[in-house]
């Protein structure tokens, strides 16, 4: 696997976390368990959202794009 699908998976594991409210015990069990941020932590830092909401943006996946720009308004207004 390449450091590029990783980088994937990652992402996507992260926004169903954080985006998708999945519990991610649920997500450390399946094949491929890498993660953008700590998912144990409650907390969720402004900064890992707006990385994952660029990578998304780069790979022009728009709906992803406009879950997370919400998930960013709800929280900063």
């Amino acid at each position: 696997m390449t450091d590029q699908e990783i980088l994937h998976i990652a992402c996507i594991n992260s926004y169903r976390i954080i985006i998708k409210q999945e519990d991610w015990l649920d997500i450390y069990d399946e094949e491929h368990n890498y993660f953008a941020h700590n998912p144990i932590r409650n907390v969720v830092d402004m900064e890992i959202v707006e990385k994952l909401l660029f990578y998304f943006t780069e790979i022009e996946d728009y709906d992803k794009c406009i879950e997370i720009r919400d998930y960013i308004k709800a929280r900063t207004n």
